[in-house]
């Protein structure tokens, strides 16, 4: 498989891809940094899939995230953020 790798934080990418390749060596599995909660930064990840694969022939969505705390003790910008980033 041809995997175009996406989240916020790089290193982690890079772990992942590397596991990857040692694991199955005859795939291509690049990582792509991005913030799923900005729009023009998926698309740019869906451009570069198509750029580097030559098409999609499929794509999973796993964004998401959980705020474990009480709703009276979260804030309006945690309430937000949390909100962004699971829709």
């Amino acid at each position: 498989a041809n995997l175009l790798l996406g989240g916020r934080d790089a290193g982690r990418l890079d772990t992942l891809a590397g596991e990857l390749r040692a694991a199955h060596p005859a795939g291509d599995y690049h990582p792509h940094p991005l913030d799923a909660t900005r729009s023009a930064e998926v698309d740019a990840a869906f451009a570069a899939a198509v750029g580097r694969f030559g098409g999609i022939t499929g794509a999973t969505n796993l964004v998401g995230s959980i705020l474990l705390k009480p709703a009276h003790l979260t804030g309006d910008d945690e309430f937000e953020q949390t909100l962004a980033l699971n829709l």
